[in-house]
């Protein structure tokens, strides 16, 4: 289905390309989520897990992942 194509997409997107896509620099990311800028550095080279690799740990142990982004309008 589209929904699932999309969201195995965006599970696959590393963070730079999501905080790129919405136009913002690491420091208002890193405002936004609470988070000092340097853990969106981290992050973004890749030291922590990518979403999809959440998703295939949290799935081999039998369970589901759902991430949904809830904008206004």
């Amino acid at each position: 289905s589209t929904q699932a194509h999309t969201s195995d997409t965006l599970a696959d997107t590393p963070i730079r390309d999501i905080r790129q896509a919405w136009h913002l620099s690491q420091e208002q990311l890193a405002n936004l989520v609470h988070l000092e800028p340097t853990s969106i550095s981290q992050l973004e080279r890749g030291t922590d897990l990518y979403i999809s690799m959440l998703r295939r740990y949290i799935e081999s142990k039998g369970g589901k992942l759902d991430i949904i982004a809830h904008f206004p309008s």
